[in-house]
């Protein structure tokens, strides 16, 4: 990851404590840049253009890592976009799906495209109704 700059815009989400990775959403917008650490101001969603008054909290990541500061469990996820989030739900969810499906399914790293062919070659969907 490239050293964010003031300004710059995130996507972020809000899980609190022991809720998986679907959370809240917000926009998030670089506030102060130091040598470790970067602080993000956090807006609601629909409203992208950032005012003190809408602002509702602040936070602070690694610029390393992208991951939250904090002396307890992460409940902040930061992403480049709402795209790279929704990728990362839908990739987890042919993960659960693939493993429940096939008993001897080998977790691994695969791309979001390699599991959406493998589940029109398996004839499965993520959605209710399907076949697996």
């Amino acid at each position: 990851m490239s050293k964010p700059k003031v300004g710059d815009k995130f996507f972020l989400v809000k899980t609190g404590y022991n809720r998986g990775m679907i959370g809240d959403n917000y926009s998030a917008v670089v506030s102060k840049v130091g040598i470790k650490y970067f602080t993000i101001e956090a807006y609601p969603e629909d409203h992208p253009e950032p005012t003190e008054q809408r602002r509702i909290f602040e936070t602070q990541f690694s610029i390393d890592t992208k991951r939250q500061k904090t002396q307890m469990s992460v409940d902040c996820y930061l992403f480049d976009s709402k795209q790279e989030y929704d990728d990362m739900i839908e990739t987890l969810g042919w993960r659960q799906k693939f493993n429940k499906s096939f008993d001897h399914w080998k977790q691994r790293d695969y791309t979001l495209e390699q599991y959406r062919e493998a589940a029109k070659i398996f004839g499965i969907t993520l959605k209710g109704g399907d076949n697996a």
